[in-house]
């Protein structure tokens, strides 16, 4: 962490003390899909030691990734530094995944869990097979593709045909590489016709493609996160680090639920208005709504 952003954090330790923290990942803790989260927060084991260091009560990660690509990047995030104990507490921590379809731990204990309704999968297919666009669904443990997608997502070890999920759950799909924004919206709008079980969302990913998200319906970080404190216990406090579209559910919870302080990643302001997409939410000063910790 530089020192800059270090004096931010210290000069508000009153509000770290005592408090959740959550975690959005790429973009947020990551430079984007797989990088280093050093532009952002510098090492990632150094920033979760120092937010314990001032009485956080919990660190938690709120993230689109699935299970497999959490462990992975966390486990290798870890890899030699010494800090067994710090791990292990952080591996035992329960974790907003899929965008809130999971609520688990890193050992695959989860206490919550919405998937994608197989036959729309099966009609979804169909649909974006004709129209001959890449899509992919995620299970717990792999990366399902269509056979016209390419293999770049996260750090992915196992790729699949999605002829070979079978009887697996699916819990998020993802439309990428669309050439516009009314390509996307317009396969949104045929999507969401077809059935009344899924939430779709526009975003524009990193690479600069126009991607669309397909979640469970009424399915999302602001849900998981009360379901979290339900089973868990409430919070006094929730201060929350994003950046993208799928984080809008929290950032609009805390313009009317004054224990939340939802805190932009430095540079998302500079790209709100595409990257929020299709969503009421697009007003790039509703993200400082809090002013407080920012960069």
């Amino acid at each position: 962490m530089n020192n800059s952003l270090k004096e931010d954090f210290q000069s508000h330790v009153d509000l770290l003390n005592g408090s959740k923290v959550a975690l959005d990942v790429d973009g947020t803790l990551t430079e984007g899909l797989g990088h280093s989260a050093e532009n952002n927060f510098g090492d990632l084991v150094e920033f979760i030691k120092f937010l314990y260091d001032s009485g956080v009560e919990e660190v938690f990660l709120a993230t689109g990734r699935p299970p497999w690509s959490v462990v992975d990047w966390v486990v290798n995030s870890f890899d030699g530094r010494g800090e067994k104990s710090l791990l292990e507490r952080f591996m035992n921590t329960r974790h907003v995944m899929f965008d809130g379809a999971i609520i688990s731990d890193l050992y695959g204990n989860a206490i919550y869990e919405r998937s994608l309704c197989s036959e729309f999968r099966k009609l979804v297919c169909e649909l974006l097979d004709e129209l001959d666009v890449k899509y992919s669904f995620d299970t717990r443990d792999a990366h399902y593709m269509s056979l016209n997608s390419e293999k770049v997502y996260f750090m992915a070890k196992d790729y699949y045909g999605i002829d070979k999920v079978g009887s697996e759950q699916c819990f998020v799909g993802y439309l990428s590489c669309l050439e516009s924004e009314d390509e996307a919206l317009e396969l949104i709008e045929k999507m969401m016709g077809m059935t009344d079980k899924i939430d779709c969302h526009y975003f524009f990913s990193f690479q600069g493609h126009h991607c669309v998200s397909i979640n469970p319906r009424n399915v999302n970080k602001m849900k998981a996160i009360d379901k979290k404190m339900e089973i868990e216990g409430d919070f006094e406090r929730l201060i929350f680090f994003g950046d993208g579209s799928n984080d809008i559910p929290v950032f609009e919870r805390a313009l009317v639920d004054q224990r939340i302080i939802a805190i932009p990643s430095p540079h998302t302001t500079q790209r709100s208005s595409r990257l929020l997409g299709i969503s009421k939410w697009n007003k790039p000063e509703a993200l400082c709504v809090h002013d407080v910790l920012k960069f």
